[in-house]
């Protein structure tokens, strides 16, 4: 699993949207779970989680 992952984060790097949309169906899930554990809040957790990825991509090309 980790591995895939590390690989769908290298071509995400690349611009690859499909990459980024498996990425994004396997870690949104806990993203949320762990936020909603510190707020409290499922909606605000989402939102939250979804921003983080907004962002993910955005900065794709800078992680390194």
């Amino acid at each position: 699993m980790l591995e895939k992952q590390s690989e769908d984060f290298r071509k995400m790097r690349s611009g690859d949207m499909k990459a980024f949309e498996r990425l994004f169906v396997s870690l949104y899930p806990g993203l949320c779970n762990i936020a909603n554990h510190y707020l409290n809040n499922e909606m605000l957790s989402k939102d939250i989680a979804q921003e983080a990825f907004i962002q993910l991509w955005r900065f794709k090309g800078e992680f390194v």
